[in-house]
């Protein structure tokens, strides 16, 4: 298949980039608008560059016209020069019937996920699951990678959606899941962050306002590893637990090594450096399930690529190296 992008702004070159990347058998025969971008023109130097008044000289299947808010007064003009109107697709249009992978909380289908995180030099010399630059942000309700993971081990092994759980406390909520939860239990769910507005209450993991035993559930995803005093956490959480409650945990882990830690690293540079983000205090790494298991849980690691196809892995945009780990007090 042969296709003409019409219009080279930050759409059209998502567009582009989404296509190389992901429909490689699309051949780009040409991008076309009055303004080009040169900046951005360098990164795709092998796709011809033409004006608007050469694509008849071109063999096509479609043009893509990008442009959302001008499309009508674009597609009049290439109807002017003869251009067959089947031919003419808006972005969506061409979108539409070649979305290949889904997303489990807001149940969309996605043409291709957003590219999300940073690339740092420390993700080039590990491999960081749950960090570095990647394709894992919905397009349509924004949520990552990890928290589609997390929804979905939520969902099919626990009994969080499908039971009625006695208290749940959910720590740094990912807007996506917290609005499914609140839906359903109402009071019965808190979410809490230790700044102001950005859940219910306003709570620090390593010194908890709630009661002994008041919860069945506590969700604390890519948390734990911005908080010093990880014991105090830990016991924090189990305090607050019901007896058989269930802490349910992620966070980036190097599965190439052990957790690391380096109290010199104070800086944000020094953090980046050591850990891949400058507000982190903490690397896990494989002995990750031992270490959690020494406050007082027992714990189940769920890998992804354990239990999950490739095919599902890839669909849902998951991250074949995540894992939750399901952290039941004993």
């Amino acid at each position: 298949m042969k296709i003409v992008v019409y219009g080279l702004g930050n759409r059209g070159y998502r567009f582009i980039r989404d296509i190389m990347e992901i429909l490689p058998e699309i051949e780009i025969v040409a991008v076309t608008d009055t303004y080009m971008q040169k900046s951005e023109s360098k990164k795709y130097a092998d796709i011809p560059y033409i004006s608007p008044g050469c694509i008849q000289k071109y063999e096509y299947d479609y043009i893509i016209v990008t442009p959302e808010n001008f499309y009508q007064e674009i597609t009049s003009t290439l109807l002017d020069k003869g251009v067959d109107q089947r031919k003419i697709k808006s972005l969506e249009e061409f979108q539409k019937n070649r979305k290949k992978f889904y997303c489990n909380i807001c149940e969309s289908k996605i043409f291709a996920w957003e590219y999300i995180g940073e690339d740092y030099e420390i993700f080039q010399n590990k491999s960081i699951a749950g960090a570095g630059k990647r394709r894992g942000g919905c397009t349509v309700c924004g949520s990552y990678d990890r928290a589609r993971f997390v929804y979905d081990i939520m969902k099919n092994f626990t009994e969080i959606f499908s039971g009625n759980a006695d208290g749940i406390l959910h720590f740094a909520p990912e807007s996506t899941i917290s609005n499914k939860l609140k839906k359903k239990y109402g009071e019965q769910y808190i979410s809490a962050d230790i700044m102001e507005g950005r859940a219910d209450v306003v709570a620090d993991i390593t010194k908890l306002q709630f009661d002994n035993e008041q919860f069945e559930y506590i969700i604390y995803n890519h948390v734990m590893e911005h908080v010093y005093e990880e014991k105090k956490a830990f016991e924090e959480i189990r305090r607050c637990l019901k007896p058989e409650g269930v802490f349910i945990f992620s966070s980036p882990i190097c599965w190439s090594q052990k957790t690391y830690e380096n109290n010199n690293a104070i800086t944000a540079r020094d953090r980046i450096k050591y850990y891949g983000q400058e507000d982190h205090v903490r690397l896990y790494g494989n002995d990750i399930v031992d270490r959690i298991e020494e406050y007082g849980f027992d714990v189940n690691l769920m890998h992804c690529s354990e239990i999950k196809s490739e095919d599902k892995i890839k669909k849902f945009g998951f991250l074949k190296d995540d894992s939750v780990l399901l952290c039941r007090k004993n």
